[in-house]
């Protein structure tokens, strides 16, 4: 008997420790990057809704930094999460919260271009079209796409410095042809630079998502954060976002009716 009542009220005590009502909150430093500052809206509303749907009070501060430096941010703890393509690389360097976001909308790229090269793009049925017609792609410095366009034998050129300055050269016609975006980026990129089309009859598809990685600092949090984001995932959470920010967006792009060009992914 007094075993059991031992038992008990370990139990109780335990249930008070984590009980919401009890709980110091949680506390998550996450980037907003300067070259897309609104693209963290949807994974910080995730954040805050995931941690209510398990009842566990949450604060989230937001560093407004660069692209490149948030990597860096990441790697020496002045921020404690980010949202990246998944790789084997950053598995090694973050801790990854296997969890897609996304629902694989940004590994099913759609392609900025000039208005006037849309015939260019008519000629292509495949992938090794890319390659047949010489068509260069852009990209940011390190980015994950890089090494799926070498992959899948298509030639880039990765831009160092700002990724933004892609855009501006891309009109002008200098070194690129097409700046690959995801389903879900491209309509504000194509809003926000008007020498520019969204063109009309692909998608480059590869099976990656983007992923929460956590800093090496922030390991503590690894348990609650993939409690948190599994539940998203479960209860449709993740879905219910998605059509939030992007469903118009797809429907604008006319998804359905455009030719998907299967891609292989790297092995690292």
């Amino acid at each position: 008997m007094i075993e059991t009542f031992r038992t008990l009220g370990l139990l109780l005590i335990a249930q008070l420790v984590l009980s919401p009502i009890w709980a110091e909150p949680i506390r998550i430093t996450v980037p907003r990057v300067s070259e897309a500052p609104q693209s963290a809206d949807f994974y910080i509303e995730l954040l805050e809704r995931s941690f209510i749907a398990i009842e566990v009070p949450l604060e989230i501060e937001v560093v407004e930094t660069s692209h490149l430096r948030s990597r860096q941010n990441l790697r020496t703890g002045s921020i404690d999460l980010a949202w990246v393509l998944e790789s084997e690389r950053r598995d090694q360097l973050y801790i990854p919260i296997p969890v897609g976001l996304t629902n694989g909308l940004i590994g099913k790229r759609l392609l900025l271009i000039r208005p006037q090269d849309q015939p260019v793009f008519d000629q292509i049925e495949q992938l090794s079209d890319f390659a047949r017609l010489g068509l260069v792609a852009g990209f940011g410095e390190g980015w994950y796409d890089a090494a799926v366009w070498e992959t899948n034998d298509l030639p880039y050129i990765e831009h160092t410095g700002q990724w933004r300055y892609i855009y501006p050269m891309l009109v002008r016609g200098r070194e690129y042809d097409y700046f690959p975006r995801g389903m879900n980026e491209i309509l504000t990129d194509a809003g926000n630079h008007p020498g520019l089309a969204i063109e009309e009859n692909l998608i480059l598809e590869y099976e990656r998502d983007f992923i929460f990685y956590l800093s090496p600092h922030a390991a503590h949090l690894e348990d609650i954060l993939t409690r948190a984001v599994v539940r998203a995932r479960d209860t449709g959470l993740i879905d219910t976002l998605v059509q939030k920010y992007w469903g118009d967006d797809l429907e604008s792009v006319h998804s359905s009716d455009r030719r998907t060009l299967p891609m292989m992914t790297p092995d690292h």
